[in-house]
C-alpha cells in the first residue's frame, strides 16, 4: 500500500501519514477509512532486513569475510579498489545452465 512515513496529534485526534506506492489505491485507502477498517503495517521484511544487517555486523566482528581490507574501506582508512575486467573464466560447476553462467561471469 505504502510506506509509514510518521504519526502526529493535532487535537487530540491521531495523524498517519503514509506515503503511497501510487495514487491509484488512493481512493481505496479513504473507502477503507470510511468503513473504519483496519490498517495493519508487515514487519516482516523489516525484520528480515535487521538480521541480514546483524549477521554483516557479526561477520565483520569475527572477521569471517572474503575481502582482506573491508573493514578499512568501511572505517574510511583504505580507498576501495577495482580489479581488472577478468575475460577468462573457468566455470567449476558444469551444470550451470545458459543464464546462470552469464550471471556468474557478470560478477
Amino acid at each position: 500500500m505504502g510506506n509509514f512515513e510518521g504519526a502526529f496529534y493535532n487535537d487530540n485526534e491521531l495523524i498517519l501519514k503514509v506515503k503511497l506506492n501510487n495514487n491509484s489505491q488512493r481512493e481505496l485507502i479513504k473507502l477503507l477509512l470510511s468503513n473504519h477498517d483496519l490498517i495493519k503495517e508487515d514487519y516482516r521484511y523489516k525484520i528480515n532486513a535487521y538480521k541480514k544487517q546483524l549477521r554483516a555486523i557479526t561477520s565483520l566482528e569475527v572477521e569471517d569475510y572474503q575481502s582482506r581490507n573491508l573493514k578499512d574501506i568501511i572505517l574510511d582508512i583504505q580507498e576501495p579498489t577495482c580489479e581488472p575486467h577478468i575475460t577468462n573464466i573457468k566455470l567449476l560447476n558444469t551444470k550451470m545452465n545458459t543464464s546462470q553462467q552469464e550471471a556468474v561471469k557478470k560478477l
